[in-house]
């Protein structure tokens, strides 16, 4: 019987042990060295799990070719669920003649400049940008739109080093936060192509600088195949007060749309912006904004969202995503539930307020509380944490997803749940988090205090 098997490029420990536990003999994972050391966790065994370099994608390469040999394996399918490794995937896919979208939509994909001009080329609504590279570049945008400004990385994701300016002051005072940043973080791949994606020449940073687009914030997981575009969830973003620029606090799903934008005309709406980046048979996650007349697209990339919506898709519909990511890369078919089947469910980033040392968190208030439907905690006590915008990652705790009470006000609902856990920290001075553990003072509070 031939072993046949999707790759799974690049994954972090937590998918792995989800997708090895609940689909085992069914992947080959493609991991990197780093990401093996930074776990306890059991791994799957050797048949099931590669240890790479991924900056060195000549070595996977051989690797997998080795790997497929040794031990029989046919692969039927490439997945990826992390863009800093959507190049890597397209070339392994290529090697091995699979299905995946190709190395030159990824990058337009992945470079904010990129697909801006792509968008703007086809009538695709998205933000008026700029490549810059000085404070007087940004300046300079600033004076001729007339309009605030979003500052953030050109190959970025999310709202890390994102800033919004309504003067001269404030982009004087991002860029020079968005320059140390990615001075910090040059050796990310998430921030840096390899030198052989420059053409073998170094690297340089580049920011985008985009007109401010105010209206509501949407994510969306959609599967395209050919003609056929399929929405998987829709999820309304609600904002932080007092989270840095553009941080999710909580997502909730079904979203409920304006009533001018009905699910035809955004299905054609993401059809256009899926092919001006060449995307045509994919699952892809899209960031937009709806305002009184218009979708504005703000990101598009070939893979699943991430957070905590693939815990939320299954408990407002009982659709594992990321199974459903293995069926589709093996050409299966997929069930998505309609809209109508779904249930009204939220889930509630849990974010740390102060930096320090992870010591203890007490969840006895919150899992009892009748809404609650499922807890996901992030780190063990030992966990340092660093606020933004030095770390953007380990000031995220966890989440809480909820079946919110209809008859009360969303945000106060999360900030109610938000006082039941309680976490305790042991604060520690700047340097120390660089160098080592000095001597802190230990803060015990609510979710309000402490996350």
């Amino acid at each position: 019987m031939t072993d046949r098997r999707v790759l799974v490029i690049g994954t972090t420990t937590d998918y792995i042990t989800y997708l090895h536990g609940r689909y085992p003999g069914r992947m080959v994972f493609v991991t990197d060295h780093a990401e093996q050391a930074s776990s306890p966790s059991p791994r799957p065994d050797r048949t099931s799990e590669i240890f790479c370099d991924l900056s060195d994608h000549g070595q996977v390469r051989k690797k997998i070719f080795t790997h497929l040999k040794r031990y029989s394996v046919v692969p039927s399918g490439v997945v990826c669920f992390d863009c800093e490794q959507l190049v890597l995937a397209a070339r392994i896919a290529a090697a091995l003649s699979l299905d995946f979208p190709s190395v030159e939509t990824i990058r337009l994909c992945r470079n904010k400049h990129l697909t801006r001009q792509a968008w703007h080329s086809k009538n695709v609504r998205c933000p008026q940008s700029r490549l810059i590279h000085t404070g007087a570049d940004a300046l300079r945008y600033f004076s001729e739109l007339k309009k605030p400004l979003v500052l953030k990385p050109l190959t970025g994701s999310g709202s890390e080093l994102t800033f919004s300016c309504a003067d001269e002051y404030e982009i004087v005072k991002a860029f020079g936060i968005l320059k140390d940043g990615l001075e910090q973080r040059k050796q990310l791949r998430m921030y840096f192509p390899p030198a052989e994606d420059a053409g073998g020449e170094e690297p340089r940073p580049s920011m985008a600088a985009e007109e401010f687009i105010s209206g509501r914030e949407y994510s969306c997981d959609f599967l395209i195949d050919g003609p056929e575009l399929r929405l998987i969830r829709v999820a309304k973003k609600m904002p932080g007060h007092g989270l840095p620029f553009g941080t999710t606090l909580a997502y909730t799903v079904p979203a409920q749309l304006p009533g001018w934008l009905d699910r035809n005309t955004l299905r054609n709406k993401l059809r256009g912006a899926a092919r001006a980046l060449g995307i045509t048979r994919a699952i892809c996650m899209v960031d937009f904004i709806v305002t009184r007349d218009d979708v504005v697209f703000l990101e598009m990339t070939p893979r699943l969202g991430g957070d905590c919506l693939p815990r939320l898709v299954w408990h407002g519909c009982n659709l594992d995503v990321l199974g459903m990511a293995l069926d589709f890369a093996e050409g299966g078919t997929i069930a998505i539930p309609p809209a109508w089947q779904w249930r009204h469910v939220v889930g509630l980033k849990l974010f740390a307020t102060i930096p320090g040392t992870f010591q203890s968190m007490c969840t006895d208030r919150l899992t009892a509380d009748s809404r609650v439907l499922e807890l996901g905690i992030r780190w063990v006590p030992g966990h340092q944490v660093v606020l933004p915008p030095q770390d953007y990652d380990s000031w995220l705790l966890g989440h809480v997803i909820f079946k919110p009470d209809a008859n009360i006000e969303l945000e106060r609902q999360c900030d109610d749940l938000r006082g039941k856990l309680i976490v305790q920290m042991e604060t520690t001075n700047v340097q120390d988090l660089s160098g080592g553990h000095g001597a802190g003072r230990q803060i015990t509070g609510t979710a309000d205090a402490a996350t």
